[in-house]
């Protein structure tokens, strides 16, 4: 029996090169807070660190509108809900920490699928 042709083959993919430890220190800036902005200006051509930045922004837009929320807010079970959400997003800031630290891609629950349709077009991001 003649075997046939691989058709799965895909184009090599280019390895990126792990990232240092002073540009690990910077990528942690994209998880806290408003610093997010950090690594954009310090060493924003590695895939990796776009990654990263694109998460930490959307981190902290998420933490803007709860932010908002809470400084309107006049009920106590919204600020139950508020104090949940925070409480998340801080945890989901030590998670992409974590990856920086462990020198991995791996998206953040409910903010990754977000993050990787965002682009910064004016910052080549």
């Amino acid at each position: 029996m003649a075997s046939l042709p691989n058709t799965n083959q895909t184009e090599p993919n280019i390895p990126v090169p792990p990232l240092t430890i002073p540009k690990k220190l910077v990528t942690i800036f994209s998880y806290l807070s408003i610093l997010f902005w950090a690594p954009i200006f310090i060493c924003k051509d590695n895939p990796t660190i776009k990654f990263h930045i694109r998460q930490g922004f959307v981190l902290f837009l998420a933490e803007i509108v709860t932010g908002l929320v809470a400084f309107f807010d006049f009920q106590v079970w919204l600020g139950i809900v508020i104090s949940l959400l925070m409480c998340t997003w801080i945890i989901l800031s030590l998670l992409g920490i974590k990856n920086i630290i462990k020198g991995g891609e791996a998206a953040l629950p409910i903010v990754g699928k977000i993050a990787s349709k965002i682009s910064f077009p004016y910052m080549r991001i």
